[in-house]
């Protein structure tokens, strides 16, 4: 049982690690830990930049594509749909689970998103993206 629980810290302590204090018997979790959350109303191409985490994605104006960044290790991206209106697509350019420029619409790795609330979880790899 400890074992398992070790294994559970270590995973929660490699997410909160920019956030952390260790030391040899405690981690110590510090100020509240504050995310930078977008909300993007647009439509056309939108850059993720480097301190955006939360992407909240209202397509109601029209199509949008996503530019992903580089893959950075262990980087997260969130993107949750907001709008109610699954014939707006969303689209991503760069690579996720090894394909380039996957589609939302084609049943590929990123349709999840087309409907409303639909979330993607992505970490880096250092080489691409990955879906979690």
């Amino acid at each position: 049982m400890l074992q398992g629980c070790t294994k559970q810290l270590l995973r929660l302590a490699f997410l909160l690690l920019p956030y952390l204090t260790l030391s040899q018997t405690e981690i110590q979790v510090g100020a509240d830990i504050k995310i930078n959350v977008v909300t993007v109303t647009s439509a056309g191409t939108i850059v993720i930049s480097t301190t955006d985490y939360y992407i909240r994605m209202d397509a109601t104006a029209g199509a949008q594509t996503y530019t992903l960044p580089t893959s950075t290790s262990g980087r997260v991206l969130i993107f949750k749909r907001i709008d109610n209106n699954p014939m707006t697509t969303v689209t991503f350019t760069g690579t996720v689970d090894g394909i380039t420029n996957p589609n939302s619409t084609d049943g590929g790795p990123l349709s999840s998103i087309m409907s409303q609330f639909g979330t993607i979880i992505l970490i880096g790899n250092s080489t691409d993206w990955d879906k979690i």
